[in-house]
């Protein structure tokens, strides 16, 4: 006896993306949102190359935002609460119980290597820019008409000792 159709849609892929990225969506909770089983979302993951990716691609997005959150929170420096607990014994009901005995307000100052992961890959990403041929198709109009910028106007200047570009 043949089991039922499966109601996966083309559609699911951006939706498992989406949610996926929100949270981390386990095959359960992924099997709620569509309203069938983690089973029937494993089976869809094998089945389906775009669910699959899509799936994948949203744990990355996930994964990337906690981190950025990580490092921004390290640049920024943070504060949080200590909270100490010790066991107790309760000789009225003579169980023992967790009771908090100390509470300590504590700072984290900002993290220099944070800081500096952050101004490396801007510099890294203003320099790919650069080099990437983005600023060299800039159009620039001049009296109404169209022509390349000069590297002067780029801002491409020659380093010591080379010669000057030709526009």
């Amino acid at each position: 006896m043949a089991g039922r159709k499966t109601a996966y849609r083309k559609s699911y892929a951006k939706q498992a993306r989406e949610a996926c990225a929100m949270g981390n969506f386990s095959l359960v909770q992924l099997g709620r949102l569509f309203g069938v089983s983690k089973t029937t979302v494993w089976e869809w993951r094998q089945k389906y190359s775009e669910f699959d990716e899509a799936c994948n691609g949203g744990y990355e997005d996930f994964a990337l935002e906690t981190a950025r959150g990580s490092l921004l929170k390290l640049t920024k420096g943070f504060n949080y609460t200590e909270v100490t607990k010790e066991a107790v014994h309760n000789k009225k009901t003579g169980e023992v119980v967790m009771q908090e005995t100390k509470r300590v307000r504590k700072m984290v100052v900002p993290n220099i290597n944070a800081i500096r992961t952050v101004f490396d890959r801007a510099d890294r990403e203003q320099a790919q820019q650069q080099s990437s041929g983005e600023l060299s198709d800039l159009i620039a109009e001049i009296d109404g008409h169209s022509r390349a910028l000069t590297p002067a106007e780029r801002g491409l200047f020659p380093e010591d000792g080379e010669a000057p570009c030709e526009a």
